[in-house]
């Protein structure tokens, strides 16, 4: 993990950023209910660990809830929130909001809030047992699988309930389910102690080095809160001291329908839907909404130091915290106002040190300002970078340096005129694509604001609003705010690291803190800055072939300098517009003395810079462009992707010009690169999931083959900045180049563009499905392939895999039969080993076809399992597959997966990314357009031999594929 925070979009910009784990829901600047769309939800009451709000001064505008959602509350104290969204539109989600999790629990319930969210799908007044409740659930088109259709945090539980199609019935027969829940719960002692032995056996799955380490952090965050003392991950003596009695307490004190909020999204008229909630919910008890709980956290009264220390830490992560009152709910502007004050001061300080960052002038390689909510009791505001453990002290002085800089002097007009730029388009952006948000990310949103207590407005509301806040936040109350939130005179100076020479003791660490913090810079320096991506055109190629399919419209360009290029005019979304730049080679052409090169060189493509323009002058140069550029390093083509706006398309070329005639890697990110790397192979030598994969590659690949081994340190060390950029710059000059061009964008436009931008580099071959013919050629292993080894696991979970060789990408009818096997035997297996037998917690059967190596598809099942589970689990899934070569689907499975299949490919067909995953490297790949547009009419004629006989077909070939990975017996 490259830092410990992960970044959360607000607003569709990465201004504010959040711990995982806690900030899934609420943050103390803007949270848009899923990328800027909306800012909050209803006015409803908040949730037992949220302040009230307060009293709105005089005068202030209360934010208006959007009126598309149906928002109100039972008798019985229930509030619900109902939303027809047509996206898909005849599907639906059905959520249950609990205002209670960790936080919650009394000292004697620690682990209820977890046991009674799996206790909802045990049984009930009215499904008794797993059974019936599994059997709804897979009527309605919810896989019976207790983690993905709810979680439990700090301060919320979640159930989610995913309907195949949104009738009366199947919205009737979830709302009911969901009814059973807070008052007909079974509590029988039998599924008591089995799910109390899951929740032990899936912390021990989940344990891995981030997670332990966040708990070390989290236990002394908030000294003398119950906050440390209540993690969700709950020590195995709580779970098995927790009683019936104690956990039935908990439940009957916050499982009250007035503690509830139940959220429909669907494509049926909300009124209907209004008539299934009252007829289900309304009959249950009406209970006083349960007093809010004292988590007891405080501002830092002092400075103090704390070390995490962590073994299987990768780096050394170097913050300070702080913590100070959390943000009421947002449902007022002045409210909202407050917390775009602080996102827009973060968000300036953050373009600053970035711009310092990529130029290499501070001390460490990655990090980042923030201010995010905990769980609506306290908000965290904190500075992190990462870094080495010898460098922990300069970069602490660097960390210092930078936020009294900002304190003292204040922060650039320039970037805080930036971070409102990004505000204001991201808002418009959520506008163009509100209509086209998926059911998922629409109730998500609500979820989360629903868990805040805040008014979820429209991406129209949302859009008004911004407009007129934002332009009258002025510099003085920026810096204002960010010199109060980064206040250090009251902060803790954190460390989390695997330890070693020069690791300092917590007396040291504050002693550097304090010190760091007292430093005074001098003012921000304002350079000149460029004006233009590009100051001289380059000179456009021509089109000197052209084709066109008739069944797909796709057309087919070849310029006269050798590249191809595959244009779909496709005007859903408007003015939106996909593109691919794929440039054969790479990791395929490497040999075993310069494996890593491609890698390594790649790095440009994902923070682009040139030698004339740094990677922060490129941002501040895309500042209001709707245009982002991704890039990838397959195994046989560099890939450069494009996507945004139509009138904007033409910046993301310019770009991806600069990008391939005058690349340049940034030292500090090549630096990071090698950090990284060595930390990452350090990792994949007793790591156990980084074991276990590196065992799957040997199991699959002839010894002899590297290039997609992991990467040794070694190996790493041998690549050089200069070695990279040589590599790179002799791919860009000659390598074949593939062109897709997919969305609202005229053919007349999309030629000048790409006969500009692509068509002036240099004349090259024209790309094929014979490149590199030799290089894809293996020898594949025969027999049996088994892997079985021993590793250190600190949660002693063993891996397991049975596999065996698949049909080819290019092989169109074996692969989608095997696809449709791949389906039947997931949930088989699931169901027989999961939910019957409770040997796993979950199996993943895949599929990959071959594809850049022809012959070495993989069709495999895979799971984490008790070390003495091993040979019962792996005979199971044995046997199920001899016994599906041998018998084959039942008629019931292939229609429900063809159904499942063809109804997806209605979907995804209309999306652009389908149509740029086919065209792009459509000639190095070798596929073929009429398969592409005959794919429903192929799922539609598989038949239950074509199925049964493929499968047996690679399953009987001979060779099978079997990795195992054991923990290490932990010695008494």
């Amino acid at each position: 993990m490259r830092t410990m925070f992960a970044v959360l979009g607000v607003l569709g910009g990465s201004l504010v950023w959040c711990v995982p784990g806690v900030c899934a829901r609420g943050m103390s600047a803007l949270d848009g209910g899923g990328g800027g769309e909306a800012v909050g939800v209803q006015p409803v009451a908040p949730s037992p660990s949220t302040p009230p709000a307060s009293t709105p001064p005089a005068g202030d505008q209360p934010l208006v809830q959007d009126p598309r959602h149906l928002i109100g509350e039972l008798e019985n104290g229930l509030r619900y929130v109902i939303v027809q969204h047509m996206n898909p539109p005849d599907r639906g989600l059905v959520w249950l909001h609990v205002n209670a999790g960790s936080l919650n629990e009394a000292d004697s319930q620690r682990g209820a809030a977890r046991l009674v969210q799996r206790l909802a799908f045990a049984g009930s007044k009215n499904y008794a047992g797993q059974m019936a409740v599994a059997t709804l659930l897979q009527s309605i088109g919810s896989q019976p699988n207790i983690d993905a259709l709810s979680h439990s945090t700090f301060e919320e539980t979640v159930f989610k309930l995913a309907l195949r199609d949104a009738t009366p019935k199947t919205v009737g027969d979830a709302v009911a389910f969901l009814a059973d829940i807070p008052a007909d719960l079974a509590f029988a002692d039998a599924d008591i102690e089995r799910e109390r032995g899951t929740i032990i056996e899936q912390m021990k799955l989940t344990s891995n080095p981030e997670s332990r380490i966040q708990d070390q952090i989290w236990k002394r965050i908030a000294p003398g809160s119950k906050f440390g003392e209540r993690t969700p991950d709950v020590p195995e003596a709580a779970v098995k001291a927790l009683t019936r009695e104690a956990s039935l307490a908990y439940y009957q004190q916050w499982y009250a329908p007035s503690n509830m909020t139940l959220i429909v999204a669907s494509g049926m008229e909300s009124e209907a839907v209004l008539e299934v909630v009252k007829a289900k919910f309304g009959g249950l008890a009406k209970r006083a909404r349960p007093a809010a709980v004292d988590v007891g956290i405080k501002p830092y009264d002092k400075p103090f130091g704390l070390l995490a220390l962590e073994p299987e830490m990768k780096q050394t992560q170097v913050y300070m915290f702080r913590l100070v009152p959390p943000h009421p709910p947002t449902r007022t502007e002045s409210q909202l106002r407050a917390k775009l004050v602080q996102a827009v001061a973060i968000g300036a300080f953050n373009r600053r040190l970035n711009e310092k960052i990529s130029s290499g002038k501070v001390a460490f390689t990655g990090g980042s300002a923030l201010a995010v909510d905990l769980s609506n009791v306290s908000t965290l505001v904190a500075i992190n970078a990462t870094t080495e453990v010898a460098n922990w002290k300069q970069t602490l002085d660097s960390i210092g340096t930078e936020v009294q800089r900002a304190r003292l002097h204040g922060l650039l007009e320039s970037d805080i005129e930036a971070v409102k730029k990004q505000y204001t388009l991201s808002a418009e952006q959520g506008v163009k694509q509100e209509s086209t948000k998926v059911l998922g990310t629409v109730i998500g949103g609500i979820a989360a604001t629903v868990n805040n207590g805040d008014v979820y407005m429209s991406a129209e509301q949302t859009l008004g609003v911004i407009s007129r806040l934002l332009p009258a936040l002025t510099k003085s109350e920026l810096d204002e705010a960010f010199r109060t939130l980064f206040d250090p005179s009251s902060a803790a100076f954190v460390m989390a690291t695997s330890g070693g020479a020069g690791t300092p003791t917590e007396d040291e660490l504050l002693r550097a803190g304090i010190e760091a913090f007292k430093a005074t810079p001098s003012a921000e320096a304002a350079g000149e800055k460029p004006t233009a991506l590009m100051t001289t055109m380059p000179t456009p190629g021509k089109v000197a072939k052209e084709t066109i399919h008739e069944k797909t419209g796709v057309q087919t360009w070849v310029l006269d300098n050798g590249v191809v290029v595959n244009y779909l005019n496709l005007p859903v979304p408007k003015e939106a517009v996909n593109v691919t730049i794929s440039l054969a080679g790479g990791l395929i052409q490497e040999t075993p003395e310069n494996h890593g090169i491609t890698e390594a060189a790649s790095l440009v493509l994902n923070r682009p810079a040139t030698t004339k323009l740094t990677a922060g002058a490129i941002q501040e140069l895309l500042q209001g462009k709707e245009v982002r550029m991704q890039a990838s390093s397959g195994v046989d083509a560099v890939v450069i992707g494009m996507f945004g706006k139509t009138a904007d398309i033409e910046s993301g070329f310019q770009l991806a010009h600069l990008v391939l005639t005058d690349p340049f890697i940034e030292p500090p990110v090549f630096s990071q690169w090698r950090t990284d790397a060595r930390a990452a192979a350090t990792d994949g030598a007793k790591a156990p999931q980084a074991v276990f994969n590196r065992s799957v590659h040997e199991a699959l690949f002839p010894e002899s083959e590297f290039r997609l081994r992991p990467l040794s340190e070694k190996e790493i060390d041998a690549v050089s900045i200069e070695s990279a950029t040589r590599w790179l710059k002799q791919i860009l000059a000659s390598s074949p180049i593939e062109v897709s061009i997919v969305g609202d964008l005229t053919k007349e436009e999309a030629t000048r563009l790409v006969t500009t931008y692509v068509g002036s580099l240099a004349k090259r071959s024209e790309p094929g499905v014979e490149l590199f013919r030799s290089a894809r050629t293996l020898s594949r292993p025969q027999g049996e392939r088994a892997i079985d080894r021993e590793v250190d696991s600190p949660n002693q979970t063993a891996y397991l895999m049975l596999g065996f060789y698949g049909a080819d990408e290019s092989a169109a009818n074996e692969r989608r039969a095997l696809f449709i096997a791949r389906a039947i035997l997931d949930a088989r297996l699931n169901r027989s080993l999961r939910d019957t037998d409770q040997l796993v917690q979950g199996v993943q059967v895949r599929f990959d076809p071959g594809q850049e190596f022809p012959g070495f598809g993989l069709f495999r099942a895979m799971a984490p399992v008790a070390a003495d589970k091993i040979e019962p689990v792996a005979k199971r899934i044995m046997d199920t597959f001899k016994s599906f070569a041998e018998v084959g689907p039942t008629p019931e499975e292939l229609e429900g997966i063809r159904a499942q299949a063809i109804k997806s490919l209605e979907d995804v067909q209309k999306d652009p990314g389908y149509w740029t995953g086919e065209l792009s490297m459509l000639r190095m790949r070798g596929k073929s357009l009429d398969d592409a547009a005959s794919e429903r009419t192929s799922y539609e004629r598989i038949t239950l031999a074509d199925v049964k006989g493929t499968f047996a077909k690679y399953f009987g070939a001979g060779t099978t594929l079997r990795v195992v990975l054991r923990p290490k017996p932990v010695l008494p």
